[in-house]
């Protein structure tokens, strides 16, 4: 068995699995030797098992959209196939021939078999992702997913993978996020992603990625959204070092007005961190997965509570003590990015994850004045009250950090301002739609600009 562990871990869909995990897969597995030109599989036949070739080759015909055979692909150690039976369950789409004059020696595992020991250990499942991203481009049949067709892999994060899509009927270009096997075997996520999905994709901001379907299929989920052009703050930190002040305070003031929105409709987003913050080539700010895709592993300690959801680093002190928690655990997250972007450094340089959310407890707040030599008040004072480790000592809401930094804004003279005006004329009937614009566009350059806007109102008679 240790050498069918050993030969596992070489496979690419496989060797993200640790020993451990790989021993406990082979366990659940079946040696089995096939003789010259038996076939291992029939066209038809029930699916109940994946394959892994240890020795041999087979031969598997590869059919087109039409059912008929576009050529004949030849198989060999280190291979996968059968693999739908554990994603879908469907009948066998085609014969599997064992090919030349050896046997073919195969790890068999069983549906059944496989769904206990997944379910049991969820991280398990994120082979059955590696071995889905690579068929479903390989696939016409399986390039559908639900209303949109794949087009290109986009890329690839901690739970999920991404692709290029298009939804054919709307001509429209979006991101189509397949979510981690790991995940859709995590019972409570499953129940909390169902709960919440619909919720999510309702949410309209500007400063939101928009979310605009969720599909099941292969035996996980796809989040549809909106493609966006630029990278991620993570990214950008990486290439180009600290966030100088004004960008940062634009970044902050822009995040935190997304979650304003979200807490107002009771949606903590529970994974601020630089990789879920979206910068487009235009400058605006998107903020990405609301609570659907995180659920990062984190190694376990006896001094930290499981349950929660989240990154070390980023997690409030009180969701690692497994204390209740509101909105606010996103404000210390946001406080925490912020002195990434201000500094270019970890706060909590540990060297594993357990480390990092010990520190985190032991930290009153972060200082960026310890970092970063003359650093504005504002921003300063926005770190260390938002990374209060008492989640009593932070702003209580991300209204008031939109206030906090519209109050240091307007301590500028007015020397240094320059004045536009503008006149609106409109008919009576017209007046409250008017006025509504009005206090939108109010709201949002007071928000993202040192603008002051002075509103005056004259009727006709």
């Amino acid at each position: 068995m240790k050498k069918d562990v050993e030969i596992l871990l070489k496979i690419p869909a496989f060797s993200s699995l640790s020993e451990e995990e790989a021993n406990r897969l082979v366990e659940k597995a079946n040696r089995r030797d096939f003789a010259p030109g038996a076939a291992i599989l029939r066209k038809g036949e029930e699916g109940d098992a994946m394959y892994v070739i240890m020795e041999g080759a087979v031969l598997i015909p590869i059919l087109d959209g039409d059912g008929a055979v576009r050529f004949t692909a030849r198989l060999e150690a280190g291979n996968v196939f059968g693999e739908m039976a554990l994603l879908t369950g469907e009948r066998r789409s085609a014969d599997v021939i064992v090919v030349g004059d050896e046997k073919c020696v195969c790890l068999e595992m069983k549906k059944q078999e496989v769904d206990i020991l997944l379910r049991q250990h969820p991280p398990i499942a994120r082979f059955l992702t590696e071995i889905l991203s690579k068929r479903l481009l390989e696939s016409e049949k399986m390039r559908q997913v639900g209303k949109y067709t794949l087009v290109s892999r986009l890329g690839r994060g901690g739970t999920a993978i991404v692709f290029n899509g298009q939804h054919l009927t709307l001509d429209r270009q979006v991101a189509v996020k397949m979510l981690d096997h790991s995940l859709s075997y995590n019972i409570s996520f499953v129940k909390r992603f169902q709960a919440e999905a619909q919720l999510i994709a309702n949410l309209s901001h500007e400063n939101i990625v928009q979310v605009y379907d969720a599909e099941e299929a292969y035996g996980t989920y796809f989040i549809v959204m909106e493609k966006l052009k630029g990278q991620n703050l993570g990214e950008n930190i990486q290439v180009k070092g600290k966030i100088s002040f004004d960008d940062a305070r634009d970044i902050i003031v822009q995040t935190a007005s997304a979650l304003q929105y979200a807490h107002e409709h009771n949606i903590i987003h529970r994974d601020i961190k630089p990789a879920n913050i979206f910068l487009e080539n235009n400058g605006r700010v998107k903020l990405m997965d609301f609570g659907i895709a995180q659920a990062p592993r984190v190694e376990k300690d006896a001094d930290i509570s499981d349950g929660f959801m989240g990154t070390p680093g980023y997690v409030a002190p009180e969701q690692i003590a497994g204390k209740s928690f509101d909105h606010r655990v996103d404000i210390y997250a946001l406080g925490v990015v912020a002195f990434i972007m201000l500094t270019a450094k970890k706060p909590f340089p540990a060297p594993n994850s357990t480390k990092v959310l010990q520190m985190q407890l032991h930290t009153p707040s972060l200082d960026i004045t310890r970092v970063v030599e003359h650093a504005p008040e504002d921003l300063a004072a926005f770190v260390r009250r938002a990374t209060a480790n008492d989640p009593e000592q932070r702003f209580p809401d991300c209204s008031s950090v939109l206030q906090h930094f519209a109050h240091h804004r307007s301590v500028r003279g007015l020397s240094e301002m320059n004045v536009q005006t503008l006149t609106l004329l409109y008919t009576p009937e017209e007046s409250e739609v008017v006025q509504r614009i009005i206090e939108e566009t109010r709201q949002k350059l007071t928000a993202k600009t040192h603008a002051r806007v002075f509103v005056g109102h004259d009727s006709h008679k």
